[in-house]
């Protein structure tokens, strides 16, 4: 075996698992963010009907802006959720989120989260918004960020010039 620097560890380690955050979450807000404009459609739609095809072309850069500014506000959210919660479990887990178990505990704290979140909000509704829609919003952008947070750290951790080669 060669030698490895001493802070091979901490890039393994601690380090994927923070070089991980901001593209996870990103992701992960792009994902619950389109499903929530996704719901918003199908709300109107269901509640007003198809509108006249000379609106819906008014109001594309509104819905545009709009869905910009959601993504924005939720990476900030998802990273401070995958910072508080998903860093510390994969800096932990080490090699072992890279196997079933790891997915397995990915989704678990991620379902998890999700639950103290809506806890924390006591299930608000968000714009008279019944109780389960809103706690379907929380899980869309939970579970993703949940199992994309679990993809970027093995991926940097397997980009990393310390990483061992498989056999």
């Amino acid at each position: 075996m060669g030698y490895r620097p001493s802070f091979a560890g901490f890039e393994l380690n601690a380090g994927s698992a923070i070089a991980g955050v901001l593209p996870a979450s990103f992701q992960a807000a792009a994902i619950g963010s389109g499903l929530t404009l996704a719901w918003l459609a199908i709300a109107a739609v269901i509640a007003e009907g198809l509108a006249d095809p000379l609106f819906v072309l008014k109001i594309i850069p509104g819905v545009i802006v709009a869905g910009v500014i959601a993504i924005i506000i939720a990476t900030v959210l998802c990273a401070f959720y995958i910072g508080l919660v998903g860093a510390p479990l994969a800096s932990l887990l080490g090699q072992r989120l890279d196997t079933r178990f790891g997915l397995a505990l990915a989704v678990l704290s991620a379902v998890i989260t999700a639950i103290v979140a809506l806890a924390a909000f006591g299930l608000w509704p968000l714009f008279d918004t019944p109780d389960w829609q809103f706690a379907l919003l929380v899980f869309a952008y939970a579970l993703p960020a949940g199992l994309l947070y679990r993809r970027a750290v093995l991926t940097a951790r397997q980009f990393s010039p310390f990483a061992q080669a498989r056999a």
